[in-house]
């Protein structure tokens, strides 16, 4: 039994103003391959969160009580329907920032993208 060669074809996009070729191989992962991915991203990104708190707390002492302040609201949600859907939210708001903030190289539109985002995060209350 042979494996058959991947097929190349021009593609319809450029990278850096040249045409790339784009290899088409159908690679179909598992189930339990797409279940490990997301709780490898989950575990990172809970370690990663971890870190980048105790440092801060570390290098801004000052910081300690407000930190705790304002963690408190969130630990008094719980597990809920309501912090469940204000998470999603949330996420949602962020990733469409990370995407209008990616489709432009100039420096005005991104900042009106995390000005607006920010408005949106606090005006519609998806942090609370």
């Amino acid at each position: 039994m042979t494996s058959r060669p991947a097929r190349r074809h021009r593609a319809g996009m450029a990278v850096h103003g040249r045409a790339c070729d784009v290899t088409d191989e159908r690679a179909v992962g598992s189930w339990l391959q797409l279940v490990r991915l997301w709780l490898v991203a989950l575990a990172a990104n809970l370690v990663g969160g971890l870190v980048m708190a105790a440092m801060t707390v570390v290098a801004l002492p000052d910081l300690r009580t407000t930190a705790a302040e304002g963690d408190g609201h969130y630990a008094s949600l719980g597990v809920s329907w309501r912090s469940l859907f204000l998470a999603v939210l949330g996420g949602m708001v962020i990733t469409l920032l990370t995407r209008m903030q990616h489709a432009s190289d100039d420096l005005g539109p991104k900042l009106v993208a995390g000005i607006a985002m920010s408005f949106v995060l606090v005006a519609a209350q998806l942090f609370s």
